[in-house]
């Protein structure tokens, strides 16, 4: 409706950071853009492991410089990008837990609780499994 929308671009492996806007400024102040790599026939598994742990560690570093406290993200690598489910939660999962919030590796300052949604009970139990 008139609002002036920055033009946001990003690589796979990336993230990038703009305000909210519409019906999400209502929960959410900011947005953090993150472009998982595809999946596709013949993929390196290793090197795209590899590239959506950048993914999930550029955007949670993101948030975390934003000063955000809480972010939600859906499973990233997943759906369009092509992932198997249980490819993409796991890589979710390992990339989660060993992001520390700075490049340099220290611990953050502040932590950063990370909600992945997922569709279904059996996406969620997948998903746990990966955590634990």
């Amino acid at each position: 409706k008139g609002e002036e929308r920055e033009r946001i671009r990003c690589r796979p492996g990336r993230a990038a950071l703009s305000r909210s806007y519409g019906g999400l400024v209502q929960n959410f102040g900011l947005i953090v853009h993150a472009v998982a790599p595809r999946f596709d026939r013949g993929v390196d598994v290793a090197a795209w492991r590899t590239r959506l742990t950048s993914t999930w560690h550029s955007a949670m570093s993101k948030a975390h410089e934003s000063g955000a406290t809480f972010a939600v993200s859906p499973l990233l690598g997943s759906g369009g990008r092509g992932a198997p489910y249980a490819d993409a939660a796991d890589v979710a999962a390992s990339a989660a837990l060993s992001w520390r919030g700075h490049d340099d590796g220290a611990s953050p300052t502040t932590a950063l609780a990370l909600q992945i949604v997922v569709q279904d009970d059996g996406d969620a139990d997948t998903l746990v499994g990966a955590i634990e």
